[in-house]
């Protein structure tokens, strides 16, 4: 099962991980929030569920591959523990639309092993996308910054040999495709523009330290939304390592400078309006 964006929820979701609606409101109907990204806005839209969704889990798969997912608020660590398949996970440092740190990274750190971490440092939302299928106005606007057909084509090439080898682990033909799913692979398709990582676990610690890092670095984005994107260019911290964060492995925090949307007032307008009506 392959999914991209929210389609990686859906991914997990047959893969055996069920929707935590507490984990979902603790974090949507925070008081004190510091930014929302596009996805939380998203994924926030299913806080006014009623119900938790039976069990998706569909037996026929045995795999996934996600690609930019869009599960950081939608899921917990108990969750998470019910999906036992092998997944490979892509993540890109500039997606703005689904920041790394709480969409790919920390969930990561939760999936069980067997397990694969493909980042693209400088990547976007859509650089795994095919190009035939994007709409370039959108895409070029100033609250999406893709990158070009080809910035992007060595990402898509090793996408390909990546997803092949992955999935080939479950036939007879596993070991002549493992060397497909080596950190050496991965780097050798890397550019000037785009630099590619492939992990099978994290170092000790790193969730923790994630998690300490994540709401400075978000808050830090925030302030520096435009300011941000004009020193990306002159060799600003988020663009080169190492960085401020010291001894954390800062390929991690590269977090793009997208539109951080302060979403809690917005949620909250919403749910009274609707009382209101009711």
């Amino acid at each position: 099962m392959i999914g991209h964006s929210l389609g990686g929820y859906t991914a997990l979701a047959l893969a055996g991980a069920k929707l935590s609606l507490e984990h979902l409101r603790q974090f949507c109907n925070d008081p004190n929030p510091v930014v929302f990204s596009p996805a939380d806005l998203l994924q926030c839209n299913a806080a006014d569920l009623k119900n938790v969704p039976e069990d998706l889990r569909d037996p026929r798969v045995v795999q996934t591959i996600l690609l930019n997912p869009v599960i950081g608020r939608l899921f917990d660590q108990q969750s998470l523990d019910q999906v036992k398949l092998p997944t490979l996970m892509l993540t890109g440092t500039d997606d703005s639309i689904t920041p790394a740190v709480s969409q790919q990274f920390l969930p990561f750190t939760q999936l069980h092993s067997p397990k694969f971490l493909l980042t693209a440092i400088g990547g976007t939302h859509l650089s795994v996308g095919d190009p035939a299928n994007l709409n370039h106005v959108v895409t070029q606007s100033i609250f999406v910054r893709e990158r070009s057909e080809q910035e992007t084509e060595p990402l898509r090439q090793l996408v390909k040999g990546v997803s092949l080898a992955f999935i080939k682990q479950l036939t007879p033909e596993a070991q002549q495709y493992t060397p497909f799913l080596t950190p050496a692979y991965a780097q050798s398709f890397s550019t000037d523009n785009l630099k590619f990582r492939l992990n099978s676990k994290l170092p000790p610690n790193f969730a923790k330290r994630l998690k300490m890092a994540a709401l400075p670095m978000e808050q830090l984005i925030a302030s520096t939304l435009v300011k941000g994107k004009a020193e990306s260019h002159q060799g600003a911290c988020y663009a080169q390592l190492p960085c401020a964060l010291g001894s954390l492995p800062l390929v991690m925090f590269i977090i793009p400078g997208g539109l951080p949307l302060a979403a809690n007032q917005i949620f909250k307008w919403r749910r009274t309006k609707k009382s209101r009506k009711s």
